[in-house]
């Protein structure tokens, strides 16, 4: 099933925050996604949850590293049973990720090939990879990014309070930012609906407008304006 086919009603109900958080152009490449991450410790496992959270369609895991009692504090995942158990730290991550949401596939890769890579949408390697060594990196990055379509290689790296990232979408990655400034954010503190099917939302004062001095104002809307969450510009007044 194609991103553009799932999006119906439905979908857009049940996933509504999600896609106000995000916007309707990234789910409907999320729904799709497939994500092999290299490496589950704290990095690796940490990505997969907010992926998990976040709807997406796979996670693939590959680390046939045992667990043991020091990764207990790198990986939630980890309890004494599973210790006990000798089981590997992408088996572990795979079923609690799994249980976080069982609308994203969660899969444990029992080797790293070819063919297990290009299954994928992107590939992360993390801190906790068993081999980091340059000629593996260079060699699987060179890989992705001669695909076609080019597979995602990103480089998580996180060692005590110092990390490092470098992500190759490949050839033909377009960025859509425009001048590369941060978003204009406000918070919405307060809706009220008026009698006249006016609505008034109070709001802190924009950053980026100098000339305001009041550190409130409200903007008048009417209320349909407001159901729909658009934003429509009538005027300022100071409150």
């Amino acid at each position: 099933m194609s991103g553009e086919q799932a999006i119906d009603q439905k979908y857009l109900d049940k996933q509504s925050r999600t896609i106000g958080t995000y916007g309707l152009e990234t789910m409907t490449k999320l729904i799709s996604f497939k994500v092999l991450i290299v490496g589950c410790r704290g990095v690796g496992v940490e990505i997969a949850k907010n992926l998990a959270l976040a709807g997406i369609r796979a996670i693939n895991f590959y680390d046939p590293t045992k667990c043991s009692a020091f990764a207990m504090g790198t990986n939630f995942a980890v309890t004494e049973e599973s210790v006990k158990q000798g089981k590997t730290l992408a088996e572990v991550s795979c079923v609690y990720i799994s249980d976080l949401n069982p609308n994203t596939r969660c899969t444990v890769v029992a080797e790293l090939t070819e063919q297990t890579v290009a299954e994928n949408t992107a590939v992360i390697f993390t801190s906790g990879a068993p081999d980091l060594s340059m000629k593996t990196l260079a060699q699987w990055d060179d890989f992705c990014r001669n695909r076609k379509p080019a597979i995602s290689f990103i480089l998580a790296l996180q060692f005590g309070a110092v990390s490092s990232i470098f992500v190759d979408h490949g050839p033909k990655f377009i960025v859509k930012d425009k001048d590369g400034r941060p978003a204009l954010q406000k918070s919405i503190v307060e809706i009220n609906t008026l009698k006249d099917a006016q609505g008034e939302i109070f709001q802190p004062h924009p950053v980026r407008n100098p000339r305001r001095t009041n550190s409130w104002c409200n903007e008048r809307l009417h209320a349909s304006e407001i159901l729909r969450c658009g934003r429509v510009d009538q005027g300022w007044k100071e409150h």
